[in-house]
């Protein structure tokens, strides 16, 4: 007893002599020759037990929890036996029934021959520091959980001060964003890097550099290559850290912004179209207003002309007004067409052949071509077929294509036009011929095909080319139904590709134009005329009455209408000008005109096309379209069909 008793002074003592560490420390010793085991009051008062406790190894157990017993022995084995440091955590449970964590660590003691008689050691008070440490790990834990949950990768990424870079951590997220495991990337950025798409390479090196040179926030993004060839847009957002030793850490994340970016790019698409469709609105406005104003003037030239042809002059006098009516016929072809790219022009259609207007087109782009440029056609009897087209646009698009092709081959090449029954893609019922023009030449640069049917737009220089020849081509062929395709290789050449849809029965025997023979033709009634344009309001009143009928001239819509109140009953028809710069116009009045005098026929011209113009106003009330200038011989036709009776 003497033995435990001076050991339990010397460890009091030792507990006293700890007490400069806290009183979470104190010292025990077990001896092996009766199991008994010696602590320190400062260790019974840790454990809540009375100072003049001894115990048993056995009792010492007791007082452990059960699932740390088995550790503890192995502990003590292990160090008996080869010596390996006794040192663990346990759970020892205090007086009032809950546990603390301890630390124990200690050490045998051995007499002369080697036989270990007692082990002597330190046990403290560690259950603030597990419990932090529980703390610590269950958020470390719950910041895995969240980062792995995070559609993006969160990371850190190392800049040493000697240029070297490494990755010192990254979520689970990193296989979302690049198709590489978190384990595959940590320790090696070259996997990173290498996804990087090769044009934005250099974009991000810079934004890195210039970060970590400034210690600035970084938001950037840039393409990546997964290693399936899949291409994605991702962003990075990140804040840089300088440290002591002059590295600069960046803790940041990156997430998947493809949807984000193609939805931008769809938004720029609609965008663009939208500008695009207001620009061809806007020219088209501009287009229409001039082609109105230009058409009225054709007009006065073109009646004049007639009115004078009527006096039966020589026939060298007669000459130089052929002249001036076919100067008036090919000015008003060019409006048509300038009114053609703004899907504005008003179509005059014919059943027509298209195989003999290729044909007859042929001679003519002849003499167009030179010589180094070979034409070719393929327009066998099984290509023919009718179409209804307005054949004066039909012709002016040939021949502009042709042109296009001919500019298109420099050092010469050859010019195909072909025929075939065919259909575009997209499932249309209708069914459509289709004419390729095709070209050898230097072809549509890929950046610029998507947009060559816009207004303005044109591959050549502004001394060769205004930018409307395809703009107008594929407003003729849009007015008509069809549906216009351009392939185009560099280097290889041009295929032009018109889809018209086919037309039921046999082509309408060709127009022809020119002065009429004379004034055979008479009318007779009263005429109401409404045409705010002077002179060519003039014009048409001297032509309606040479034709026998009588004729009240109006200005503008409201003085019509004070004429249709005083003597509505006495016209036999209504001719009108539609745009008019007094309300109402001339569809309204003629809606007004029908529904007072159904069975009275109405005629509008125009100098460009209003589309809101219905086919019929009222019920079946006769309406008959003209479009400006007006020959004296279409005006004799509606005429002759609407008042036949």
């Amino acid at each position: 007893m003497t033995r435990k008793t001076d050991f339990q002074t010397w460890a009091d003592g030792a507990g006293e002599a700890f007490s400069a560490l806290g009183d979470h420390i104190g010292v025990w010793n077990w001896d092996f020759s009766d199991g008994t085991v010696v602590w320190s009051r400062r260790l019974l008062t840790m454990l809540d037990q009375p100072h003049d406790t001894k115990m048993s190894f056995e009792r010492f157990l007791e007082l452990m929890h059960p699932d740390d017993r088995d550790s503890l022995r192995a502990r003590i084995e292990a160090h008996l036996q080869g010596g390996a440091p006794y040192s663990l955590v346990v759970r020892l449970r205090r007086g009032d029934g809950t546990y603390i964590h301890c630390r124990t660590e200690g050490a045998a003691v051995f007499d002369a021959s080697g036989e270990a008689t007692s082990m002597v050691g330190v046990a403290s008070d560690v259950t603030k520091e597990v419990q932090a440490n529980a703390r610590l790990n269950e958020s470390e834990q719950r910041l895995a959980t969240l980062a792995d949950g995070f559609e993006g990768a969160i990371f850190r990424y190392r800049i040493n001060a000697d240029g070297t870079d490494g990755i010192d951590y990254m979520s689970q997220g990193a296989e979302r964003v690049w198709g590489l495991k978190a384990h595959e990337i940590i320790g090696d950025p070259g996997k990173v890097w290498s996804t990087v798409h090769p044009d934005d390479v250099r974009g991000v090196e810079q934004a890195f550099a210039s970060g970590t040179a400034q210690l600035s926030r970084l938001t950037h993004s840039w393409r990546v290559v997964l290693p399936d060839g899949v291409h994605r847009w991702i962003e990075c957002r990140a804040s840089p850290t300088r440290l002591a030793n002059g590295d600069t850490l960046w803790d940041g994340f990156v997430i998947d912004i493809s949807k984000t970016m193609r939805a931008r790019e769809e938004l720029q698409t609609k965008t663009e179209m939208l500008g695009q469709a207001q620009k061809l609105e806007a020219v088209g406005r501009i287009a229409g207003g001039i082609a109105h104003d230009f058409n009225n003037l054709l007009g006065i030239i073109l009646g004049s002309s007639e009115l004078i042809g009527l006096q039966q002059l020589p026939v060298l006098d007669q000459e130089p007004l052929h002249a001036s009516h076919a100067a008036c016929s090919r000015g008003a072809d060019l409006t048509r067409r300038l009114l053609s790219f703004a899907r504005q022009s008003q179509l005059e259609p014919q059943r027509v052949d298209l195989a003999s207007i290729v044909e007859g087109m042929i001679p003519l782009i002849r003499r167009t071509l030179p010589a180094n440029i070979a034409i070719h056609r393929s327009l066998t009897e099984e290509s023919r077929a009718i179409v209804n087209v307005d054949v004066g646009l039909l012709e002016s698009s040939i021949l502009n294509l042709a042109v296009n092709a001919r500019d298109a081959m420099v050092e010469g090449g050859e010019l195909t036009l072909r025929l075939s029954e065919n259909a575009p893609e997209g499932g249309l019922a209708r069914r459509f011929v289709l004419l390729e023009i095709i070209d050898t030449g230097s072809g549509i640069d890929p950046e610029l095909l998507p947009h060559v049917t816009a207004p303005f737009v044109t591959s050549k220089g502004p001394e060769m080319g205004s930018g409307l020849g395809l703009a107008m081509v594929d407003g003729f062929v849009d007015q008509s139904g069809g549906v216009l395709k351009i392939v185009s290789t560099p280097g290889e050449g041009t295929s032009i590709e018109l889809y018209i849809p086919l037309a039921e029965g046999q082509a309408s025997p060709e127009a022809t134009l020119g002065l009429p023979a004379g004034d055979d033709l008479r009318f007779a009634g009263r005429i109401l005329l409404v045409e705010d344009q002077r002179e060519l309001r003039l014009v048409m009143s001297r032509h309606l009455r040479n034709l026998g009928l009588q004729v009240d001239a109006a200005e503008n819509g409201p003085e019509a209408l004070e004429l249709l109140g005083r003597r509505g009953e006495e016209y036999v028809a209504l001719v009108s000008d539609i745009v008019m710069t007094a309300k109402p116009d001339g569809v309204e009045l003629a809606r007004r005109f029908q529904t007072r005098f159904p069975d009275k026929p109405a005629i509008l011209m125009s100098g460009y096309n209003e589309r809101e113009v219905p086919a019929r106003l009222v019920g079946d009330a006769p309406l008959e379209r003209l479009a400006k200038p007006v020959s004296r011989e279409r005006l004799v036709d509606a005429l002759a069909r609407l008042l036949a009776d």
